[in-house]
């Protein structure tokens, strides 16, 4: 990948338009309406310097965000969303960025695909659209874009992604907008530049010590700063996966309430469990509630009114698991091996998604001495048979969604994989 196209913590900028700032293989994440403060605090926690959360649906929103570097003047623009909102509902579409160099997007039903918006070589795009159509085996008619020849059994629509850059209104309407993080100062910065106060106070007329003194200072300053940007590895302090497992396991879910049927449940590390159900026959809002408080008791039910008042969500709180205390790495050609293999073992789709290793801190980018991979794991039934199985070193689960398709249910586990370089 040569210079016309700029990796950037992950994500990749796209050589068109190129007097705008498209970002390109961002991390997107679907999560209930009432989580949006959570990911935003997640955003911070990761270093973001910009925050996007938009709706997905009554009650579920889709959110990403990213470290700019403070060069970078330019506001930064989803490229996914703008260009998802010009494809059909129905729709995936793969543009040549370069030589050998490729960009997937898609629409499932009018919504942006989370499995989508994925950069790389042609292999490992097909690979992508394989795994976003074998999770979208409903939908039977799609509309496809692709270089002519890309694809050997499909035909598809040549348009190049240029036509989908030329709208004026793209550049406002898909800001990724600025979270004005004010980082925080650490006591030894508060201290050393109170030296420098105090310093040039003191022997403000003694013009050969002041330079002395200030020389000193700023060093000092510069020496704290740089231990300020020391990244701690984020692993010792994450519950690890037979944890995450159990907790997922908390409460006892019914799959139905009052006529109500189960849609979807969700588990957010730290956070909560979200539960969505779907109305059927002649059951009520009202009925659901009574009966969602004699089983959960009196958390929150929200329900998508004003709308179809066919949707609840109820909003569960989990204990807080303690960190594994786990130090030791294995390396990262053996650990997506383990997991590959205990994937292919369960007839489990897997897709890894390695991430840069280098952080953006204070406008520069830091180099880790780890290396991260983004997992996704969808289980053909409960991780709970699993639990003896996963508890490899680095393998931190994030999340775990439960999904109903007609009359089974499928696991998806979403995570980070921390192992040696």
């Amino acid at each position: 990948m040569d210079d016309s196209l700029h990796i950037l913590n992950g994500a990749t900028r796209l050589p068109l338009p190129p007097d705008q700032n498209w970002l390109a293989a961002l991390r997107w994440e679907i999560a209930p309406t009432q989580s949006k403060s959570e990911l935003r605090r997640r955003a911070t926690q990761e270093g973001a310097t910009h925050f996007l959360a938009t709706s997905f649906s009554e009650s579920e929103l889709l959110a990403c965000w990213v470290q700019v570097p403070k060069s970078e003047k330019k506001a930064p623009i989803s490229a996914a969303l703008a260009v998802a909102h010009q494809l059909s509902d129905d729709c995936y579409a793969v543009f040549e960025l370069q030589s050998d160099v490729y960009w997937f997007v898609a629409n499932c039903k009018g919504q942006l695909s989370v499995l989508s918006d994925k950069v790389g070589n042609k292999e490992s795009m097909l690979a992508a659209v394989t795994f976003f159509l074998s999770m979208n085996k409903s939908t039977h008619k799609w509309h496809v874009i692709a270089p002519v020849g890309f694809f050997e059994d499909r035909e598809a629509d040549p348009t190049p992604l240029i036509d989908f850059t030329l709208s004026s209104s793209v550049n406002k309407l898909y800001n990724i907008p600025s979270m004005s993080l004010r980082r925080p100062v650490q006591r030894y910065s508060l201290i050393a530049l109170a030296m420098v106060g105090v310093i040039v106070g003191t022997h403000i007329y003694q013009g050969w010590k002041e330079d002395k003194a200030l020389q000193i200072a700023k060093l000092q300053l510069k020496e704290n700063i740089q231990a300020q940007k020391t990244v701690l590895p984020p692993w010792p302090s994450l519950p690890d996966a037979p944890a995450i497992i159990q907790g997922n396991g908390e409460y006892l879910i019914p799959l139905s309430v009052a006529g109500w049927m189960l849609e979807s449940k969700t588990y957010t590390r730290q956070s909560d469990i979200a539960l969505i159900y779907r109305r059927t026959g002649n059951a009520s809002v009202a009925d659901f509630r009574r009966r969602a408080q004699e089983l959960f008791g009196k958390h929150q039910v929200d329900f998508n009114i004003p709308g179809g008042a066919d949707q609840a969500t109820v909003t569960l709180p989990i204990s807080v698991l303690a960190g594994s205390g786990q130090q030791k790495l294995i390396g990262l050609t053996e650990a997506m091996l383990i997991l590959t293999t205990f994937a292919q073992r369960q007839n489990a789709q897997l897709q890894l998604d390695p991430q840069p290793n280098t952080r953006l801190i204070d406008g520069e980018n830091i180099t880790l001495p780890w290396r991260e991979v983004r997992f996704t794991l969808i289980l053909p039934i409960s991780p709970d048979i699993y639990i003896d199985s996963l508890p490899m070193p680095g393998l931190r689960i994030a999340r775990i969604r439960t999904v109903r398709e007609g009359v089974r249910l499928s696991y998806t586990l979403e995570g980070t994989l921390y192992a040696n370089p």
